[in-house]
């Protein structure tokens, strides 16, 4: 049996649900919604992308695909290089992408088919890579992200979509050390956005260098975080 169950929000979107964790992949009030403003429009990659700006984001949490999908999406319709990295612990599998029914709200659906098909040949640990045109790419570092977050390069990605379950149920994934690690991998001035604000996660943004500040949520959700690394982070 999957631990993931599929569940429709708010805008008609779907999201998953953990059996393990007991928590969805995205707010109720909905997943497309939320991906598009929390991920890609406070991290400034739909800025970047529509710009012509060949852009590289870090992802920690693929989930349900849909930070990629959505990113990519834009990366074809502007006509604009995309590098998407991300880490992911339990890849989802096709049949159940499938069921997410994504491509209804994509401008280029065949996005979906064609990373399904993909996982459908994808090992379940090591490194992937995806590429479906010339300039759109997706590498998945399968495995756990604590160890896999050592192997990016430092100082590359323009912006990050920090997207792990909540520090409650995978704390790991909010230390002050798995975060620096992110951190290092930032370029100066690469944005990173999530929609945790915890007091703890804001101060150890902090502590590393990061210049952080809450923004209007989504629906239930009052806050979300932006931070920004300085331009002249040494980190």
């Amino acid at each position: 049996m999957s631990h993931w169950l599929v569940e429709e929000t708010s805008d008609g979107s779907r999201t998953l649900r953990s059996r393990r964790f007991a928590q969805c992949c995205h707010s109720s009030s909905g997943a497309r919604a939320e991906t598009l403003y929390v991920s890609l429009e406070l991290s400034g990659v739909c800025a970047r992308l529509r710009a012509g700006a060949a852009t590289r984001v870090l992802e920690i949490g693929f989930g349900t695909g849909l930070g990629w999908l959505l990113s990519a999406d834009e990366a074809l319709s502007a006509g604009a290089a995309l590098e998407f990295v991300a880490l992911e612990r339990d890849l989802l599998d096709a049949p159940t992408l499938r069921e997410l029914g994504s491509a209804a709200y994509l401008r280029h659906p065949e996005l979906e088919e064609a990373l399904a098909s993909w996982i459908e040949r994808t090992p379940s640990m090591g490194t992937a890579r995806f590429e479906i045109a010339p300039r759109l790419a997706l590498e998945l570092f399968l495995g756990d992200a604590r160890e896999r977050v050592r192997e990016l390069p430092r100082a590359s990605f323009d912006a990050c979509y920090l997207d792990p379950f909540s520090p409650d149920v995978n704390s790991e994934l909010w230390t002050e050390e798995f975060l620096g690690d992110v951190v290092a991998a930032l370029r100066p001035g690469a944005m990173l956005s999530s929609y945790c604000v915890q007091g703890a996660v804001r101060r150890r943004l902090q502590a590393l260098g990061l210049r952080v500040e809450k923004c209007p949520g989504l629906g239930k959700k009052r806050e979300v975080l932006v931070a920004r690394k300085p331009m002249d982070a040494s980190r």
